[in-house]
């Protein structure tokens, strides 16, 4: 049995992170459950949610993986990083640098 929160949320491991170009990411996240498979249709997204300054945030993501994958869920990443124009923009990217 999964266990998850109040809100019907599991936790995903990252079992790879790597970088395949300059600003893009390529991230593997695995299912609490071997055997799950996304299932997602086209154009379909996953809710990641992650803590960032004590506060929860949640950021729709479309995978990359096959709609049969088991076990995991693929994502190509795109990092923005800081610049003058945008001061304090790109929590999401600051996230997955670490």
């Amino acid at each position: 049995m999964i266990e998850k929160d109040e809100d019907n949320r599991f936790p995903l491991k990252v079992i790879s992170k790597d970088l395949i170009s300059p600003d893009t990411y390529r991230m593997e996240l695995e299912f609490p459950d071997k055997d799950w498979i996304a299932g997602i249709w086209p154009a379909g997204h996953y809710k990641l949610f992650l803590n960032i300054d004590g506060k929860l945030k949640f950021k729709p993501f479309t995978s990359i993986s096959p709609v049969n994958e088991k076990g995991k869920a693929v994502f190509a990443v795109k990092v923005y990083r800081e610049h003058p124009e945008w001061i304090g923009k790109g929590i999401w990217s600051k996230a997955f640098e670490k």
